[in-house]
């Protein structure tokens, strides 16, 4: 089930020190690739919230009950930094339509430029 932080207005580095309960089976969370998304939007209140990233943490990252580390109700937790991350726009499905477009040279060029200046970036 889905959780939302509380949203940070005017920052280019919230914190978002928030705690989140979630009810996991033990057979979930004892899953060797079991893990925790997380979403991050740049909210706008003209349109629609932009995608800023996610980032995926597995959940041996996190204590829960009958674990040596865990805390009572979520006292002296430590806090977890996670990267975020983003697809490369060429990677974006309309950027996939448009290079599958053969016959249209300014699809092609679009595309072309496009992946040049992300290997530009990577460089940097």
């Amino acid at each position: 089930k889905s959780q939302r932080t509380q949203v940070k207005l005017k920052t280019l580095h919230p914190v978002f020190d928030e705690l989140f309960y979630f009810h996991v089976s033990p057979e979930h969370y004892r899953h060797r690739y079991a893990c925790l998304t997380f979403t991050v939007m740049d909210y706008d209140w003209l349109s629609t919230n932009d995608f800023a990233g996610e980032a995926v943490a597995p959940l041996s990252d996190f204590c829960w009950p009958g674990r040596p580390n865990a805390s009572p109700a979520g006292k002296n937790v430590q806090p977890v930094i996670l990267h975020l991350s983003r697809s490369k726009p060429s990677e974006k499905p309309i950027m996939r339509m448009l290079d599958a477009r053969t016959g249209d040279r300014e699809a092609q060029e679009f595309v072309r430029r496009l992946k040049e200046i992300e290997k530009s970036m990577e460089e940097e």
